[in-house]
C-alpha cells in the first residue's frame, strides 16, 4: 500500500488530522482541511456570520441554510429522538449561562448553574429538501461534538467521486474519526485515552470512532464550583454521574458521537438503562468510570484492546473481554 500523506490544522476548537493514501496525483490532504474549514465558517456559534449564529439569533421563524447545515440539523434532531433526549444539542442557552460563550481556551467569564427547563428540541423543524430551518422561539443550537462528527462524515462521504486515484482516507476532527477505503495493514491504529484507567487501542478498518468526556473543557463557576461542556438535558446541569468518558465505534461519526454522549449522560450508578443497551446493539461502546473501571457494550465491543504493561515494562494488548473491562449485556 502507498504511504499516507498528512495535513493538520486547528479547526472547530480542536486539532484536525487528515491522511490520504494513494498516488501523489490523488486529492491533496490540504483540500480536505479546506473543506472542513468551510464547514466551521458555517457552523461555529462563535463566528457571528455563521449560519448557526444566524439561526440562534432568530427568535423563531424559518431561515434558509445550506444543504450541509440542513443535514447537520436533521441528524441532530434524529439523534435527539433516537436517544430519547439523552443527546440534546439544542441546549446552547444552557452552555452560555454556564459560561461557555467562546471558543476554548476558556474566555474567563464565570457562569452559573441554570434553572431546570424543558428541552426545546421538540420545537425544531428542519426541511432538508428546501434548507428551511426553524429552531423555535428561544432555542440555541450548539453543534459541538455532533458538528465535528458530521463534518468528518460529510467530507469523507463526498470524497469518492473525486478520489479516482486515491485508495483510502482518514479524517480526525478532535477525536471524531471517519475512514474510507483501504487502510494500513490491520487498520488505522488509534489509541483511546479516557484520562483515567488503562489506555485502549482500536484498529479502525471501516466506519467511525468518537469519544465524549467530562474530563476536558472544564472551567470555574461564579459560586466556586466547576462546570464542563456535557449537559444532562433532564437537569440542565453538567453531568455528575459515574462515567468519565465513552468511546463508540459506529458506521458514521455523527451517530458515534451522539451515542457516546447519550451513554455519558444516561449511565447511572446501576449501569446503563435499557434504552442505552438497545442503542449499542451493533456498535462498540467503551465506558470508563471516574474510578477507572471499564465496561464494553455492543457487538463491536471486542474491538477495543486494553494496553497493559508487563513486569519488564513491555506493553501487551489484550481483548477487553479478557482484560480489565467487563461486558454489559441486555
Amino acid at each position: 500500500m502507498d504511504s499516507a500523506r498528512w495535513a493538520t490544522a486547528h479547526l472547530m476548537g480542536t486539532d484536525v488530522h487528515v491522511a490520504v493514501v494513494g498516488p501523489d496525483a490523488a486529492i491533496e490532504p490540504s483540500s480536505v482541511v479546506e473543506r472542513l474549514a468551510g464547514l466551521e465558517r458555517r457552523w461555529s456559534r462563535f463566528v457571528p456570520e455563521s449560519e448557526v449564529s444566524a439561526l440562534n439569533a432568530r427568535d423563531g421563524g424559518g431561515v434558509l441554510v445550506s444543504a450541509d447545515t440542513a443535514e447537520l440539523l436533521a441528524r441532530s434532531v434524529e439523534a435527539w429522538h433516537a436517544t430519547a433526549g439523552r443527546f440534546d444539542p439544542f441546549v446552547g442557552d444552557l452552555l452560555v449561562e454556564l459560561g461557555y460563550d467562546g471558543s476554548f481556551p476558556w474566555s474567563g467569564r464565570r457562569g452559573r448553574l441554570p434553572a431546570p427547563r424543558p428541552s426545546p428540541a421538540q420545537r425544531v423543524h428542519v426541511d432538508v429538501a428546501t434548507g428551511l430551518v426553524d429552531l423555535g422561539p428561544g432555542t440555541r443550537f450548539d453543534p459541538g461534538g455532533i458538528g465535528k462528527g458530521c463534518a468528518a462524515d460529510l467530507v469523507v462521504d463526498g470524497l469518492p467521486e473525486h478520489l479516482a486515484a486515491a485508495t483510502g482516507v482518514l479524517v480526525n476532527v478532535g477525536g471524531d474519526l471517519r475512514v474510507w477505503g483501504v487502510t494500513p495493514a490491520g487498520g488505522w491504529e488509534v489509541e483511546v485515552d479516557h484520562l483515567v484507567g488503562p489506555p485502549v487501542r482500536v484498529s479502525l478498518t471501516h466506519g467511525a470512532l468518537a469519544t465524549s468526556s467530562t474530563r476536558r473543557r472544564r472551567w470555574p463557576l461564579s459560586d466556586g464550583g466547576e462546570a464542563h461542556h456535557v449537559v444532562d438535558p433532564s437537569t440542565c446541569r453538567p453531568v455528575t454521574g459515574p462515567v468519565a468518558s465513552v468511546s463508540v465505534l459506529a458506521g458514521e461519526a455523527w451517530w458515534a458521537e451522539a451515542v457516546a454522549t447519550a451513554v455519558l449522560v444516561g449511565w447511572g450508578i446501576d449501569g446503563p438503562d435499557p434504552v442505552l443497551v438497545d442503542l449499542s446493539g451493533d456498535l462498540g461502546v467503551l465506558v470508563t468510570t471516574n474510578d477507572g473501571e471499564q465496561f464494553v457494550l455492543g457487538g463491536r465491543g471486542s474491538e477495543f484492546m486494553v494496553v497493559a504493561p508487563e513486569a519488564d515494562g513491555t506493553l501487551v494488548e489484550s481483548n477487553v473481554l479478557e482484560g480489565s473491562c467487563r461486558e454489559v449485556v441486555g
